[in-house]
């Protein structure tokens, strides 16, 4: 029977809708403890299926019809925050482990080795990108390479240089 009493407590009524020659209420020992003012309490009894689990045994005899009886059960397990659509609980718990998995997700994309191969192939043709530059530049001085060759080729490598230097993760 679901209840959300903080205080462990649940107290509920029943009618006999009939006379009854006997009610007996059995309830496991060491858990819930339940009273009545209707019933009373008599030995605790095992049953033949669990050998080892005693009942605490309360009843009550020769009721007539329509009779209230209320019991009251306490030593419950309490449940504060049970599990239900509307509960904020449930929600921020269930957002903030989504937001761990992402953020989790992100870090291992960051430091895949496709990522990582992809930086170290950038580097290195960065690089080589420098040092195509300052041979070009040797070569010009010493009169290999004509003017119009030159800037060309500087123009073109300086242009690689800065889109690769524009897409590096350093460079932010």
């Amino acid at each position: 029977m679901p209840y959300r009493d903080p205080s462990g407590v649940l107290t509920f009524e029943m009618t006999m809708p009939y006379p009854t020659g006997e009610f007996r209420l059995m309830t496991p020992q060491k858990q819930a403890r339940f009273t009545s003012p209707n019933l009373t309490a008599d030995k605790p009894q095992k049953l033949f299926r669990n050998p080892g689990d005693t009942f605490d045994v309360m009843l009550a005899s020769e009721l007539p019809a329509r009779t209230k009886l209320k019991i009251s059960a306490s030593n419950l397990p309490v449940n504060i925050h049970p599990l239900r659509v509307g509960n904020p609980v449930l929600w921020v718990g269930s957002a903030c482990l989504l937001m761990l998995l992402v953020t989790a997700a992100y870090i291992l994309w960051r430091r895949s080795p496709e990522k990582e191969a992809d930086a170290q192939s950038t580097s290195e043709e960065r690089e080589g990108l420098v040092a195509a530059l300052a041979a070009l530049e040797k070569q010009h001085e010493s009169g290999a390479v004509d003017e119009r060759t030159y800037q060309r080729e500087r123009d073109l490598r300086r242009q690689r240089l800065l889109a690769l230097l524009a897409t590096s993760p350093e460079a932010g």
